[in-house]
């Protein structure tokens, strides 16, 4: 759990920068490289990998990285996009609570 709060940490912050705020590029490439990292780990471990908190932080982590991906790591996220994640980390945020 402590590990899906500190991506989930670092996730909201990649998703919060406007467009031009100072220090977006570092979190950015931070967060890219904590999603693949905790994606490679968590996918292998059935435990983890059928739990329904690792199912959608997997397509928040989707949404997210391929957003980076296509609009590089200075591109905000979209309005549209950002509401959509937002409700992804608090569904996320509750599932982990109550241990799923």
């Amino acid at each position: 759990a402590t590990d899906v709060t500190d991506l989930l940490g670092r996730m909201k912050a990649a998703t919060a920068f406007k467009k031009g705020d100072a220090g977006m590029k570092s979190v950015v490439e931070d967060c890219r490289a904590a999603m693949s990292t905790f994606v490679a780990y968590y996918r292998r471990n059935n435990k983890v990998a059928g739990a329904a908190s690792f199912s959608t932080l997997y397509t928040a982590i989707s949404t997210l990285s391929g957003h980076f991906q296509n609009y590089g790591s200075e591109y905000p996220v979209p309005e549209k996009r950002k509401k959509r994640l937002n409700q992804q980390y608090a569904e996320i945020e509750k599932q982990v609570t109550r241990g799923r």
